[in-house]
């Protein structure tokens, strides 16, 4: 039978930039510095009581520079 349940999700890693009291939830966020919509989302989770853990992104198909 075929396993389908999905994998563990990965905790913070030493190169991550972690922000956030350790005790709260953490978030895994993926992100692309040049991309408005993760600053936007970035911004939202800001106020938040989580751990926020970023991990960049770069999205070269729609950001040339990233």
């Amino acid at each position: 039978m075929t396993d389908l349940r999905s994998a563990e999700v990965p905790g913070p890693r030493a190169d991550d930039h972690v922000r956030g009291p350790q005790d709260a939830p953490v978030v895994l966020f993926y992100g692309d510095f040049a991309c408005p919509k993760c600053a936007v989302a970035y911004h939202r989770l800001k106020p938040a009581r989580v751990r926020l853990t970023f991990r960049h992104f770069a999205l070269k198909a729609k950001h040339p520079r990233a």
